[in-house]
This record gives structure tokens, C-alpha cells and sequence, in this order.
């Protein structure tokens, strides 16, 4: 049945249209209202997959190039910088963040050839990451419950969807969109397939690969944790099962963890009393799988234990052999560094040049041990050198300082240091992947904007966090 309609809708041109209908309607949007217009450019992004392009006749574009180019006029147009400044302690950070990276391409190697350099640098890094984030502290500016309620609720449809590709084991909207746009019949289908412990595949919803799908997912539980106070309750519970479950059957350990070590920061913030009561109840639902598991058959329980315990114990060996999940490993990651050393040993500062990676798969240069670097220091060392990585977490070090300059509540720091461990963890075990790394900038600015009149925020005065880069 899903191959039927799978294939009704790509032998049609009705998704084309379709898509080409919906990027006429959000830049339209997008030039009239410039934050009505970034709320939905973020929705597109969470639900369409990021090949999809405007074709019209000999022009073929991608869709989320065309919709930054429109929300980008209209942020000038409509002169949207002069009605929200920027603190300048924030404004500083990705001013160093950005310029440093263009610089560091003087200093790399010739591995990666400086005009690949800079063309990737300004188009992936700077136009469709770091003007759509900066655009978003704007855009999120005036944020109410009701843009936090359309993200959260179209990141739960988007769930729900990814929940039912590993129950029917196919995901038609991945099918459609690669043969429309990529000429490739199903280019992810073989996660549908992979077995992990007691998985039967691996979700990836509308993303690329299960392990974007797994961080997105982290971030928007964080998220919601964040914000607890400020949302109903059923929409914190539905976001909470959606994200477990989408987590869970994505097969990846490294949000696993980060899911984990959320859950202590959680803990340690509703106090002893509550954490008391909270773990007696763990206590008797473990208690109530145990009996559970009784009736499942031998074979089966002993792949979830087995999943279960790779998870946990990530850097064992024998628990990834034990669940049959291949790929990244300990020894594998020391293979790795020691290739990145003599790799980068020309230009130890600056590395070989900003994406090496891509660079390697299109020039079909393959190196063995760094096939695919595993973790974000690995990736920043080979690629922007030592001065690179420094820069990367002075950068987050420095966002999480302005961040959580306007909490004045222990708890909300507590919840906030939750936010960001859970997410480095899980960056340092398998790099940033997919568009993360905005997702996790954006619903901090969403939050404190959102927070920022509300108890356990100090109160908001313009030209004084203007002036000092944080509020009195």
C-alpha cells in the first residue's frame, strides 16, 4: 500500500507543484511579515525534507535558499534591525565566531583548496546557518505562546509520522522526495532496515539520517523542559512520549545518553523531596516491566537488555558487539585521532581547510580511518585546527554565559546547564548533524524571550542590556 502511494505521487507532478505553490505562499509571507514568515520558514524545516527545490522550468533552486533570501529582504526592507539591538556581548560572540573562520582558511593547509573553502564557508555556514540563527534572535523577539505552541505541535505531527515509518517499515515522504529531486530511488532506505538490539529499523522522519533525527529530538525535549512552566501540561506530556519514542527507535546512542544525563539535570532541579517520590515511582514501573518482560520471549528481551546496556556504556566495546551495532567504536576513534594528528601536522592552528569532508566525498579522495570523523572536536581539529575547536567552545561557552545571565532562579540554571550538557555530550560522541546546531541556538532565544517578564527571570530593560549585554 505505501509503495503504491509512493509511486501515485511521484509519477505525478503534483508534489512538484505542490512545493513550488508552498515556496511562492512563504516568501510572499515572508516579505509582508518578516516574524510570521521565519516562524513558518522554521515549520518548512522541520517538516520538508531539506532536498526539496523550486523548479520552474529551466531554474531549480533549493527551497530553504529561496526562503532565506526572502526572509532576508524583508528583514532589511522592513528595517527590522532598527526595532530590536542586539546586546553587544551576543553581537561580539558571533562577530568573533564568524570572522575567525574566514580567517582560519589563511592559515590552513592546501588540502582543501581556498576558493572551495570560502564558497562553502559563505554559503553553508554563513547564509544558511549563521544569518538565519541571528535573524531568529529578531524574529523571536516578541515570541508568545502561541509561536511556541505551533513549533511544539508541528514537531509532534513530525513525530508521530516518524513513530509510524518504523511501524509500516518504509517512509514514503523520503521515497517521494528522492526521486523527485535527487533522481535516486529511496537514498535512506536502508536505515528501515538496520537492527539495532531488539530495533527493526531506525526512524529518521523528514530528516536524512537517523542521527540528525535523534539530536532534534533532544533539543526539542530540553526545550520543553525549559519552558515547563509556561505550557499546558497534555502539550508537555505529548511532546515528552513523542520524543522518548522518536529518540528511542532513531538507534542512536549518542542521544540516548544526552537523554540520560537530561533526565539528572531534571532531577537534581525539582529538589530531594520530589526526586524522592519521582524515583519510587521509577522504582515500581521497573518493577512492573520486569514482570512484563517475563512474558516476552527469551530472545527478544535479551536484545533490548543488550541495546540498553550499549547505550548506557557507550565507550564498551562488547556491549556494541553484543547488540550488533557496527560503526563508530573506541578503537575506531583512536584510529581516527591519530590520523587526524599527522593529517593536520602541516598546520596544526588552522587544520586542512573548512569542509574537508564534503570536499573529500565530491573529489572521491577517501581516507580509510577518517571516513567518517566521528565527534565535533575530531571534525573541527582536521578541518579549522586547534585555533578552530578553541574558537567553536569559547563560542558556546560564551552563549551560555549570556543565556544564563538572565536567570536569577537556581533551578532554571540547573535546567539550563541540563540543556546544554545533554547536548554536547551528544555532539562529542557523533558531531553536530543536520541543522542541530540551530534548532539549539534558536529555542534558547525562544526561551528567554518567552521567560524573560515571568518568575525566575529578571526583568528586561533595552538600553541597559544594550550597554552591558545582559538585563540589570
Amino acid at each position: 500500500m505505501t509503495k503504491t502511494i509512493t509511486i501515485i505521487l511521484f509519477k505525478s507532478d503534483f508534489m512538484i507543484i505542490l512545493i513550488d505553490l508552498l515556496c511562492i505562499l512563504v516568501v510572499g509571507v515572508s516579505i509582508l511579515n518578516f516574524r510570521i514568515g521565519y516562524l513558518v520558514v522554521i515549520c518548512c524545516k522541520i517538516c520538508i525534507p531539506s532536498v526539496a527545490r523550486l523548479i520552474w522550468g529551466p531554474i531549480s533552486v533549493n527551497i530553504f535558499d529561496i526562503f532565506i533570501l526572502s526572509l532576508l529582504f524583508s528583514f532589511v526592507y522592513n528595517k527590522e534591525y532598527k526595532k530590536v539591538l542586539i546586546p553587544y556581548k551576543l553581537r561580539n560572540l558571533f562577530l568573533i565566531y564568524i570572522v575567525s573562520s574566514y580567517i582560519l582558511i589563511l592559515f590552513s593547509s592546501e588540502y582543501v583548496p581556498y576558493s572551495y573553502q570560502i564558497t562553502s564557508l559563505t554559503k553553508n555556514f554563513l547564509f544558511q546557518q549563521q544569518i538565519l540563527i541571528l535573524m531568529g534572535f529578531f524574529a523571536f523577539k516578541k515570541v508568545n505562546l502561541n509561536t511556541i505552541k505551533i513549533l511544539l505541535i508541528t514537531a509532534i505531527i513530525c513525530g508521530v509520522y516518524g513513530i509510524i515509518t518504523y511501524i509500516i517499515k518504509a517512509n514514503p515522504l523520503d521515497d517521494v522526495f528522492s526521486v523527485l529531486y535527487t533522481g535516486e530511488n529511496a537514498r535512506f532506505s536502508y536505515f528501515m532496515e538496520e537492527n539495532r538490539g531488539s530495533l527493526q529499523g531506525r526512524v529518521f522522519g523528514t530528516f536524512s539520517h537517523p542521527l540528525a533525527w535523534g539530536q532534534f529530538w533532544l533539543i526539542v525535549l530540553a526545550f520543553a523542559f525549559l519552558i515547563k512552566e509556561r505550557i499546558h501540561n497534555i502539550l508537555f506530556i505529548l511532546v515528552f512520549f513523542v520524543a522518548f519514542a522518536n529518540i528511542f527507535l532513531s538507534g542512536s546512542r549518542s542521544a540516548m545518553v544526552g537523554l540520560i544525563l537530561l533526565f539528572l539535570f531534571f532531577l537534581v532541579s525539582i529538589g530531594f523531596r520530589k526526586t524522592r517520590y519521582l524515583l519510587t515511582m521509577l522504582l515500581f514501573m521497573f518493577i512492573g516491566l520486569s514482570f512484563f518482560s517475563t512474558k516476552l520471549e527469551e530472545q527478544q528481551f535479551r536484545k533490548n537488555n543488550s541495546y540498553l546496556l550499549a547505550s548506557i556504556f557507550f565507550w564498551d566495546e562488547k556491549y556494541s558487539a553484543n547488540a550488533d551495532i557496527r560503526g563508530s567504536s573506541v578503537s575506531m576513534r583512536q584510529k581516527q585521532l591519530n590520523s587526524a594528528y599527522k593529517m593536520i601536522s602541516s598546520s596544526p592552528l588552522a587544520g586542512v581547510g573548512y569542509d574537508y569532508q564534503m570536499y573529500r566525498y565530491t573529489k572521491s579522495y577517501y581516507n580509510d580511518e577518517l571516513y567518517g570523523i566521528e565527534g565535533v572536536i575530531l571534525k573541527k581539529l582536521v578541518e579549522q585546527g586547534f585555533v578552530g575547536l578553541i574558537v567553536f567552545f569559547y563560542f558556546l561557552f560564551g552563549l551560555f554565559k549570556i543565556i544564563g545571565s538572565y536567570s536569577c532562579f537556581k533551578k532554571n540554571k540547573i535546567l539550563l546547564s541540563g540543556y546544554y550538557s545533554c547536548y554536547l555530550i551528544c555532539i562529542l560522541l557523533t558531531g553536530i548533524q543536520g541543522d542541530s546546531l540551530i534548532y539549539f541556538i534558536l529555542a534558547q532565544f525562544i526561551a528567554i524571550n518567552l521567560m524573560r517578564y515571568s518568575l525566575g527571570y529578571r526583568k528586561f530593560d533595552l538600553q541597559s542590556e544594550v550597554k552591558l549585554g545582559r538585563p540589570k
